[in-house]
């Protein structure tokens, strides 16, 4: 035919050939493999490193948001229970407010006191018979402070003035509140001072009440707890209200100086009454009866 004839030795080298040619093929497959593992390890922890920095920032903007949100309400109130009238305006309403709080009060204000009132929510028909809470944001901190902590003397009256509290506030507020409620139906010593919850002497924040309800509503206008009637949504709840100023009123007296509140520790009270009670018991047993107040050893009385 005058072809070559192949060989055994031709088919074995021709098949070393091709192995050489794809062992060389996939070392290429690997390495390039192992270039672009290395490129992606290193394009996730650079993400990763990015990503803990936009945490990080985004932290702390919501702390800068949540503090200038609180300057904002710094002399903010919200009244509560106040009759809302069809054709009510900013003036009626603000006359309101001047009017409340002198009578009721009996603290005076002005319209120069005012930065701003208004309503809170969007108004609803004449006949749900809700009264939208009013926003009143004073000019003086001092004179907001003052009607907050005579809010007590709306007891009975079906009108409670509370702080505008922003949402998270409001949130741990609430679930202060109820694990005061729960803890005080369980007959222990609580109390509420600042953002903590004191009871039996140990302090818990609002992420870590035992049992306590932790409601994630931070609406104004929703019911202050499950258990309560939903027929006043508008309004919060009286014992909430009662608490909140019960606990600012401790706050203030625990915040005051000592020299304006002294008070003798009850072991020095004790002493006292023994040291009383030993020195009467030795002058009846001397038989020495005590000088009468008379007008001769007196300071004369004055006509």
């Amino acid at each position: 035919m005058g072809g070559k004839e192949i060989t055994l030795k031709d088919v074995y080298l021709l098949m070393q050939n091709i192995n050489t040619n794809l062992s060389e093929k996939i070392e290429k497959v690997e390495q390039s493999t192992q270039s672009l593992c290395k490129a992606l390890q290193i394009g996730v922890s650079i993400v990763k490193e990015e990503v803990q920095i936009l945490q990080e920032e985004n932290k702390q903007l919501k702390s800068k948001l949540e503090k200038v949100e609180k300057r904002q309400k710094h002399n903010n109130l919200v009244f509560y229970g106040i009759k809302e009238e069809a054709s009510e305006n900013q003036h009626s309403l603000l006359e309101t407010i001047v009017e409340i709080t002198e009578q009721k009060l009996e603290i005076e204000l002005k319209k120069s006191d005012f930065n701003d009132i208004f309503r809170l929510g969007k108004k609803s028909g004449s006949q749900s018979g809700h009264n939208r809470p009013i926003l009143v944001s004073l000019i003086s901190h001092i004179k907001r402070q003052e009607i907050l902590r005579s809010g007590k003397k709306f007891k009975s009256t079906g009108i409670f003035v509370a702080d505008d509290l922003s949402d998270s506030e409001r949130k741990e507020r609430k679930i202060l509140i109820e694990g005061l409620k729960e803890a005080r139906n369980n007959n222990k010593k609580a109390s509420i001072k600042g953002n903590k919850l004191i009871i039996e002497g140990k302090e818990y924040t609002a992420s870590n009440i035992p049992h306590a309800e932790q409601s994630t509503s931070t609406d104004y206008f929703s019911p202050p707890s499950p258990r309560k009637s939903t027929s006043a949504p508008t309004t919060p709840s009286p014992k909430e209200i009662e608490i909140e100023e019960e606990e600012e009123e401790i706050e203030e007296e625990n915040n005051r100086p000592a020299s304006i509140i002294p008070v003798k520790p009850q072991a020095d009270k004790k002493k006292e009454e023994i040291k009383l009670k030993a020195k009467t018991t030795s002058t009846s047993s001397s038989g020495e009866t005590p000088k009468k107040l008379t007008r001769s050893n007196s300071r004369p009385f004055k006509k």
